[in-house]
């Protein structure tokens, strides 16, 4: 399989310096590898020069491993490649429906929070549809991206919040995401999850969340989402869920709860998804590697 990273703006020979381990890990397996231009991609512009691929009437199968994309802009990639001879084993369609979780939420919805969503942001419909969760606390985000990092200003709306204050944090929200901000709003229960321990220096509590690659339905690895605080390792009941995706490279985050009980968190393309900080790349391109030639 035929890997596509992001380059350096800078030295479009090179990866860019975010995945130069990843890339760098991935052909010493014995992944082949190429480069692509998100800048030019996500410009419209020409993208591909350093992509790399297979002898003129041959084909092989690729994967991006990059920074997010627009459902149209990997559709673009992905016609681009075909023309080159790289058949993307993620189709548009089953980005879209790992990417953008309105899409993903049909396949995960009995093991994740209450959730409903909108396209557009339209203030006097995002009060409404957002009232089936107003008994308690809840969150706003777009389809792919919360604003976490601002979360009393932009994220978090508390239980029986008032219409004001409703639309001042929705309203920050979408003024923080601007041009960034993804197709519509989503409106998530806030659920309490299981402190796992205290980041003294950083002043905040790590949860137990763990985030789980597939390839093709079948677990490959998995390691804990925050720094590499927990200890939970029975990852195979989540199997069942990523086997409805089209795609066969998907994230599963998953979270204990506060109360005990586990739930989704969100699920993701795998190719735009980080590796936890306890997946060395190493590791992980030599999982993916078996797990590709395994032929499952």
């Amino acid at each position: 399989m035929h890997l596509l990273f992001c380059d350096d703006f800078f030295n479009p020979r090179e990866p860019d310096e975010v995945y130069a381990a990843e890339f760098a890990a991935a052909r010493a397996v014995g992944f082949s590898c190429g480069l692509v231009s998100f800048e030019r991609l996500t410009g419209g512009e020409e993208f591909a020069r350093w992509a790399g691929g297979p002898v003129a009437g041959e084909r092989v199968d690729g994967w991006y491993r990059g920074w997010m994309l627009r459902g149209e802009q990997y559709a673009r990639l992905f016609a681009v490649m075909a023309e080159r001879g790289i058949d993307l084993v993620v189709t548009p369609e089953a980005y879209a429906q790992a990417h953008y979780l309105p899409e993903a939420f049909p396949m995960v919805a009995e093991e994740s929070p209450r959730t409903v969503w909108m396209e557009g942001t339209d203030m006097d419909r995002a009060w409404e549809i957002s009232r089936p969760l107003s008994g308690g606390a809840m969150i706003v985000k777009d389809w792919v991206k919360s604003a976490k990092h601002r979360w009393e200003e932009a994220c978090f709306i508390p239980a029986g919040s008032t219409r004001e204050r409703f639309a001042a944090v929705v309203e920050a929200f979408v003024r923080l995401r601007g041009e960034a901000l993804n197709r519509g709003l989503v409106f998530r229960e806030f659920v309490d999850l299981m402190p796992a321990e205290r980041d003294i220096a950083g002043g905040r509590t790590v949860f137990e969340e763990y985030r789980l690659f597939f390839w093709r339905g079948q677990l490959f690895t998995a390691g804990a989402h925050d720094d590499g605080s927990g200890v939970w390792h029975e990852f195979a009941r989540w199997e069942q869920y990523a086997q409805r995706f089209a795609s066969p490279l998907i994230t599963i985050d998953v979270a204990r709860r506060l109360d005990g009980r586990w739930m989704i968190v969100e699920s993701g393309d795998a190719g735009v998804s980080g590796l936890p900080a306890v997946i060395e790349p190493g590791d992980f391109y030599a999982a993916l590697m078996a797990a590709v030639g395994s032929g499952r």
